[in-house]
């Protein structure tokens, strides 16, 4: 089933598509992106962006030939595992992964949970992190 999600703006949201990050791009006229991708719809709909009513499902159809419309994704670049043993404090962890090359959205690094599991998304070590 194709979905169209509409959003307040411009966005792009990375989403983890079979392991690797991929970016939904959200940049169109009418801030849209259109999948036909299950695992992307799931994980766009489990999205905080989501949840806030800052991205809606805007319209399902059947797709019944086999054209399949463009879809706005950006391969991620493959990011080398690093180490930051400087880094002793959730603000300062959740500050790198919110800038590049992570750029995590702010609202997926407010815990100490999810800092760590973000990192661990991003292949991001803080070995030092109280």
């Amino acid at each position: 089933m194709l979905k169209t999600y509409k959003a307040q703006s411009q966005l792009i949201l990375p989403a983890l598509k079979g392991g690797k990050i991929v970016y939904c791009e959200f940049t169109d006229q009418d801030n849209t992106f259109n999948t036909l991708d299950k695992q992307l719809q799931d994980y766009i709909e489990g999205s905080t962006m989501f949840a806030l009513k800052y991205i809606i499902l805007f319209a399902t159809a059947k797709v019944e030939n086999k054209v399949i419309p463009k879809q706005n994704i950006i391969p991620a670049v493959v990011i080398d595992p690093a180490i930051f043993p400087e880094i002793t404090d959730f603000q300062d962890a959740a500050d790198i992964l919110k800038k590049e090359p992570y750029r995590i959205h702010y609202s997926k690094v407010k815990t100490p949970d999810q800092i760590k599991d973000q990192a661990e998304l991003m292949k991001v070590s803080f070995p030092n992190l109280k």
